[in-house]
C-alpha cells in the first residue's frame, strides 16, 4: 500500500470541463454585452436624429414669434384685423423663405389676429404654432399653442383583442 498513489477526488478532466464552460459562459456575456451596446449605438442615434430636428423647428418657429413681435412694435393697429392678418402672412414669407412650407393661415377674431403654422419636424411629426396678436389696450403678442403632433395617416391600430370568451 506504501507505493499506491491515492488519485484526487476530481480529476483533471472535471476541472478542463469547468474552464471550458467557464469560458463559454464569458463568452456567451460578452456577445449579449456587445449586441446590446449595438442597440443602445442606434437608439442614441435615432434620438439625437429627432432632438436635432426638432429643435430646428422649434428655432423656425421661434425665428416666427420674433418677427412678429418685431412687427407689432413696428406696425400700430391702425388697419382693420383682415388687412392685418394678409400683411402680416405676406411680411412672413418674404423673411421666412421656409415659411411657403409651413401651411400658413391667418385669421381673426375681432380685434385678434390669430396666425397658424405647421412646421415638419420630420416624416411622422409636425410642430403645431399657433400666435395671436392683438393691439388692445396695446400690442401684445401670445403663443396660442405649441405643440408637437403625430401624423396618424395611414395608421391602423389592432382592434382584435385575444380574449377568451366562456361558452356555457
Amino acid at each position: 500500500m506504501a507505493g499506491k498513489k491515492l488519485s484526487p477526488l476530481y480529476g483533471i478532466g472535471s476541472v478542463t470541463l469547468l474552464t471550458v464552460l467557464l469560458v463559454l459562459c464569458l463568452t456567451l456575456f460578452a456577445v449579449m454585452a456587445l449586441a446590446n451596446a449595438q442597440a443602445d449605438w442606434r437608439l442614441s442615434e435615432k434620438n439625437a436624429t429627432s432632438v436635432q430636428a426638432y429643435y430646428a423647428a422649434d428655432a423656425q418657429a421661434t425665428q416666427m414669434l420674433a418677427l412678429l413681435d418685431t412687427y407689432a412694435q413696428q406696425n400700430p393697429g391702425h388697419e382693420e384685423p383682415p388687412v392685418l392678418a394678409a400683411d402680416l402672412q405676406q411680411t412672413l414669407l418674404q423673411q421666412i423663405p421656409e415659411a411657403a412650407a409651413w401651411n400658413l393661415s391667418t385669421t381673426n377674431e375681432g380685434e385678434i389676429v390669430f396666425l397658424a403654422a405647421a412646421i415638419p419636424v420630420q416624416e411622422n411629426q409636425t410642430l403645431e404654432v399657433e400666435l395671436s396678436l392683438s393691439y388692445q389696450p396695446r400690442s401684445l403678442v401670445r403663443v396660442e399653442r405649441w405643440q408637437v403632433t403625430p401624423h396618424m395617416e395611414g395608421f391602423t391600430g389592432d382592434e382584435s383583442l385575444p380574449v377568451y370568451t366562456f361558452d356555457f
